[in-house]
């Protein structure tokens, strides 16, 4: 078999998780505040409007990363970058499973802890050329 098969591949579903995931972040904050906005409620006026937009643009990148980066293995370069990227990504997702527990819902949480856990994965099929 190939080299990077299983690594491409799962590379191709975390991208497509990912910018599933930003998507939906982005159209959930932007009903909130369009809500939050149209019935006059109170909210923390300390966070800006376009805060979430902009996380949303953050993961989107991250997806498309993710997906160009699984491409560039062949290269000792690309495979550093990308190896570094997946474990940092990981476990930042991890990290942050922890610190929302109780905070986000448990479907949510276990997303979160999935992803980790999945661009860690990523990262290990990666160093180990699968």
């Amino acid at each position: 078999m190939k080299d990077y098969t299983y690594t491409k591949l799962l590379g191709i579903f975390m991208s497509v998780l990912t910018i599933i995931g930003a998507i939906g972040y982005g159209l959930l904050s932007l009903l909130g505040i369009g809500l939050a906005n149209a019935l006059n409620t109170e909210y923390e006026y300390s966070v800006h409007d376009g805060l979430p937009i902009i996380i949303a643009f953050i993961c989107l990148l991250l997806g498309i990363i993710t997906l160009i980066g699984s491409f560039w293995l062949k290269k000792k370069a690309g495979r550093g970058f990308f190896i570094g990227y997946c474990y940092l990504i990981g476990f930042g997702l991890v990290i942050s499973f922890f610190i929302s527990i109780g905070a986000l819902g448990t479907r949510y949480e276990l997303f979160i802890l999935c992803m980790g856990m999945l661009y860690l994965l990523l990262g290990y099929l990666a160093y180990r050329r699968r």
